[in-house]
């Protein structure tokens, strides 16, 4: 779950009712159900939850892990001990219509409600589709992708140059990795703040696009990657994002 705080951002993201009636005639005893007929021999037989054994589908692994340690269940209700991660952003941001850049930076607070304790922490960071080295299915301008000015985590300035044993951050493709100074516990919350800038995407090339004086931007600020009790932390790099957010920067 994910909340938004906006600066000087405007975030841009049948009843049937039946009735009966009387005919005035006298009711009628309904007729006898028939009797139930015995199922042909061989045929599927009704098993847990009254489904046939031959509709019944096999719990996939990956799946089968998480109603092991109750989080889900095979009814699609949550389990006992489900939980989901939570994250809250405060974002400003600025754009220069003149040279198409955005400027921006925000403060990001990261709620660990999993029972288990988090190294590293990852973020998409889908403007980076449009650096010359992403890899894509389409073609995009290449115009950069994020520039990094200030990366923080629970306090401390982290470094892209520092060692993969040291806490710091590295960027692959459209996924940033966060190594941080102290793992974050279950249960406990996490500081991160981030300065950032990049090329606004002309109009032919996905998110991004400006009709008169109306830009439309999408997704345009670093945030978190899923981490659930299923499939873990997705850290899939993307080819082309999917539009998740838009948002449309106003004047002042």
């Amino acid at each position: 779950m994910t909340s938004i705080s906006l600066g000087r951002l405007r975030l841009g993201a049948g009843l049937a009712l039946a009735t009966a009636c009387s005919s005035g005639r006298p009711a009628t005893a309904p007729s006898p159900a028939p009797a139930p007929r015995a199922a042909p021999a061989g045929g599927p037989t009704a098993g847990a939850g009254g489904i046939p054994a031959a509709y019944r589908l096999e719990t996939p692994e990956w799946f089968g892990g998480a109603v092991a340690h109750g989080t889900r269940t095979l009814t699609g209700v949550p389990g006992p001990n489900y939980w989901q991660q939570y994250a809250s952003y405060r974002l400003e941001a600025e754009l220069n219509p003149i040279v198409k850049r955005v400027t921006a930076r925000g403060r990001l607070v990261y709620y660990n409600r999993s029972p288990n304790t988090l190294p590293i922490v990852y973020v998409q960071a889908y403007q980076n589709l449009f650096r010359e080295d992403a890899k894509r299915n389409q073609q995009t301008p290449k115009l950069g992708g994020i520039d990094f000015a200030r990366v923080t985590a629970q306090g401390k300035v982290l470094s892209a140059v520092a060692k993969p044993t040291e806490p710091g951050y590295a960027v692959n493709g459209t996924i940033m990795e966060l190594r941080l100074p102290s793992p974050l516990a279950p249960r406990d919350s996490l500081v991160m703040e981030f300065e950032w800038q990049f090329r606004v995407p002309s109009e032919t090339a996905p998110h991004g696009r400006q009709d008169r004086e109306v830009w439309f931007l999408s997704p345009w600020y670093p945030h978190m990657a899923v981490y659930d009790d299923v499939s873990g932390c997705q850290i899939a790099s993307t080819s082309v994002a999917a539009s998740s957010t838009w948002a449309t920067p106003t004047t002042t």
